[in-house]
């Protein structure tokens, strides 16, 4: 139960992350202690005292070492040159990253986050290279093509990049970010009705995230659909209570 709501903090400010996960970076559990050390990656060692600086490279010296027990396995070669990346090691990463992929060449996970090291030093026609190796090694999964889509974005190859992300949706339709940066996409190329519809049918498989019902929210309000507006709103709220701006539009609704 504690590796699992460490799990959970993934994607919180470092703030919030750091106050609810240094108390386990001691925990009994040894897994509870890597997950710790894992989640707390990126914290820098400057702002903390001797005393949480001593815990935490303690934690961060016994992840390294757990994924270099396992290094025969490309898993624990993605999470280590993860971790590196995170920490600031890049070159470090890459090494992994690479050793990983020497032992399943096929594994597009491993692509995708050697193709967002390349990304990170700007060696962006190396990211869209190892991209595409991805997707032809596993042309069923879905997140190669997400990746390449964002990858063509950034070049401003938009109507490549909107095929990409489609396809993404159509692949893993249940994963709601693929859905919201499709839409947006569409949104963005003046396709507002298909962008509308993508993210109705989006919300009808995770009608509580909050990205899409802020996006149906934001077109409902474009489009003069204060009735709609409406039913949104409070569901939006209910996600994001400390939300003043929020509270404020749903005051003016009301």
């Amino acid at each position: 139960m504690r590796i699992a709501g460490l799990r959970g903090q993934a994607g919180q400010p470092l703030d919030v992350r750091w106050r609810r996960v240094s108390p386990l970076l001691t925990d009994p559990v040894a897994g509870a202690r890597i997950e710790a050390a894992s989640q707390l990656a990126d914290q820098p060692t400057s702002t903390l005292t001797e005393a949480d600086r001593t815990k935490l490279e303690a934690a961060w010296r016994e992840y390294e070492a757990a994924q270099r027990l396992n290094a025969d396995r490309a898993e624990a070669r993605a999470n280590l040159g993860n971790f590196l990346l995170r920490r600031g090691d890049v070159a470090g990463a890459e090494v992994e990253f690479l050793a990983g992929l020497k032992l399943q060449p096929a594994n597009a996970g491993l692509m995708i986050n050697l193709a967002e090291l390349y990304r990170l030093q700007g060696r962006e026609d190396e990211a869209r290279e190892t991209l595409r190796r991805a997707i032809a090694a596993q042309p069923e999964a879905a997140a190669p093509y997400h990746a390449l889509a964002l990858a063509l974005i950034r070049q401003r190859h938009y109507p490549e990049a909107v095929d990409h992300l489609a396809r993404a949706v159509a692949l893993a339709p249940e994963n709601p970010r693929y859905a919201y940066v499709y839409a947006v996409a569409l949104s963005s190329t003046g396709r507002r009705a298909e962008s509308a519809a993508v993210v109705s049918d989006a919300l009808r498989r995770t009608p509580n995230d909050a990205p899409l019902l802020t996006l149906a929210l934001n077109e409902a309000l474009q489009s003069g659909d204060i009735d709609r507006a409406r039913t949104l709103i409070p569901r939006l709220v209910s996600l994001r209570p400390d939300d003043a701006e929020l509270a404020r539009l749903a005051e003016r609704l009301r």
